[in-house]
């Protein structure tokens, strides 16, 4: 099941989005271009 994310999921989604870039060729941002942070308001 596929389910909208929500505050909660912040930390697992950033984490989820770091590991993406770093594995994968076809991303539009490098590792590291992007600044990702829990804290950034929406």
């Amino acid at each position: 099941m596929i389910r909208q994310a929500v505050l909660d999921d912040a930390g697992e989604l950033a984490m989820l989005i770091k590991q993406v870039e770093s594995e994968s060729p076809y991303m539009l941002y490098e590792v590291g271009e992007r600044i990702i942070s829990v804290e950034k308001k929406i």
